[in-house]
Order: C-alpha cells, then structure tokens, then sequence
C-alpha cells in the first residue's frame, strides 16, 4: 500500500482493517469509482460480504468491524 500511496496516478479510496488489501485506479476516473463503491455497497448490503467471510474464515464475521 506505501508504493500506491506515494504515487500520483493512484489514489487509496477504501482501506479495510489488519489485513491489507485494496482496490487501485488511476485518479480522475469518478464513473469506476462510483460503479466499484456501487458494487461493494451492494455486496455489503445483500449479505454476500458477510456470507463470504463466513465461508473462507470458519464462520468468522471479518466484514461488520470494517463496514465503512
């Protein structure tokens, strides 16, 4: 995340906790960033985040502590 976040082509939009992971495009490009935070909005608000989480950490809920 240091070499992203030094960078002036990329911008760190959403991080999540411990783990580190993300989501990268280049600045300026609003209509991805809104169709990407859509999707996760979407994700998040269905179940599927939760249902995921649950299936690949042993039924441990990773999503509710990072929901933005």
């Amino acid at each position: 995340m240091n070499i992203i976040a030094r960078s002036d082509f990329f911008e760190i939009v959403w991080q999540g906790g411990e783990e580190e992971f993300g989501i990268c495009m280049r600045k300026g490009n609003d209509a991805l960033t809104k169709a990407i935070d859509k999707a996760l909005d979407e994700l998040f608000d269905d179940g599927t985040m939760l249902k995921i989480s649950k299936e690949i950490f042993d039924g441990m809920d990773l999503v509710s502590p990072v929901r933005r």
